[in-house]
C-alpha cells in the first residue's frame, strides 16, 4: 500500500489528511502556514480572518483542564460569513459540574466525540484560511499549544489577533476587559455565550467594530497595527 498520504484542498488553504497515520504531517504543515503568514502590508479591510474559541474542562491547562470543544467563523468582505467550524472533543477526564452550568457541555455530550488530536488537523485548517483572532488569546493558545506539544509544535503569538489587547489599546482609563463587557460597550450581541462557536461570532463581531474605529485613527494595515501596539506597550 502507498505511504504518500492522500489530500484534500478546499479554501485557500485548508488540507485533510484521510490516513491518521498522516496527522502529524498535516498539522506541521499548516502550522507552519499559521506561523508563517505576515500579510503587514494588506489593508486591515480586506484581509480574511478566522474569530475562534475554545471551551475547556476548566481554567488551568497545565493543572489538567482540557478542551472540550473548538468553535470558529470565517470574516470576508467586513462580514461575519456563514462559513463556521464547530466540533465537540473528548476531554480524556471528567467536566467538573460547574463547567457543566457554565457551557452546557456535559460528560454525556463528549463521550463519544474524538480525542482533541483527530480534532485538530480539522481546527487548524479551518483557522488557516486567514488571519486568527481569538479574545485574550493566550488562553486560548496555551490550550492549543499543550495539544501540539506530542507533535513538537508551537503556534506562535504573533500569529494570532487579539481583539481584548485591541480593545485595552483603544480604551487606556477602562478597567473592565471581559468579554461581556465589551460586547455591551459596543453594541455586540451575546447570543449563544459559553458556547464556542457562539463566542467566535462574538469576537468576529467585536473585532468589525473595533477596526472600523482603528481606521479612524488611520491605521489601515498589520504593519501599522504592530506600530500602534508596540507605541502603547501592548505588542
Amino acid at each position: 500500500m502507498s505511504r504518500v498520504c492522500l489530500l484534500q484542498v478546499f479554501g485557500s488553504f485548508r488540507i485533510r489528511l484521510r490516513r491518521a497515520n498522516c496527522r502529524a504531517e498535516e498539522i506541521r504543515t499548516v502550522v507552519a502556514e499559521l506561523n508563517r503568514r505576515r500579510e503587514t502590508g494588506v489593508p486591515l479591510g480586506e484581509l480574511t480572518y478566522v474569530a475562534f474559541d475554545l471551551e475547556t474542562t476548566g481554567l488551568y491547562p497545565f493543572g489538567g483542564d482540557r478542551i472540550t470543544a473548538f468553535g470558529a467563523v470565517l470574516i470576508e468582505d467586513g462580514r461575519v460569513t456563514g462559513e463556521r467550524f464547530e466540533r465537540l472533543v473528548n476531554p480524556g477526564r471528567p467536566i467538573p459540574p460547574e463547567t457543566v452550568r457554565l457551557t452546557g457541555i456535559t460528560n454525556g455530550h463528549v463521550a463519544t466525540a474524538p480525542p482533541v488530536e483527530e480534532v485538530l488537523p480539522e481546527f487548524l485548517g479551518f483557522l488557516s484560511q486567514g488571519v486568527p483572532l481569538g479574545f485574550n488569546a493566550d488562553f486560548d493558545l496555551a490550550f492549543l499549544n499543550l495539544a501540539l506539544r506530542p507533535f513538537g509544535l508551537k503556534l506562535k503569538r504573533t500569529a494570532v489577533i487579539d481583539v481584548l489587547t485591541l480593545i485595552r489599546a483603544l480604551n487606556p482609563n477602562w478597567e473592565n476587559f471581559q468579554l461581556d463587557e465589551a460586547a455591551r460597550f459596543y453594541g455586540v450581541p451575546l447570543a449563544h455565550r459559553h458556547a464556542a462557536l457562539g463566542d467566535a461570532v462574538i469576537h468576529a463581531r467585536l473585532f468589525l467594530r473595533v477596526l472600523s474605529l482603528l481606521e479612524e485613527r488611520g491605521i489601515y494595515t498589520l504593519k501599522e497595527l504592530k506600530s500602534y501596539l508596540h507605541y502603547r506597550g501592548l505588542w
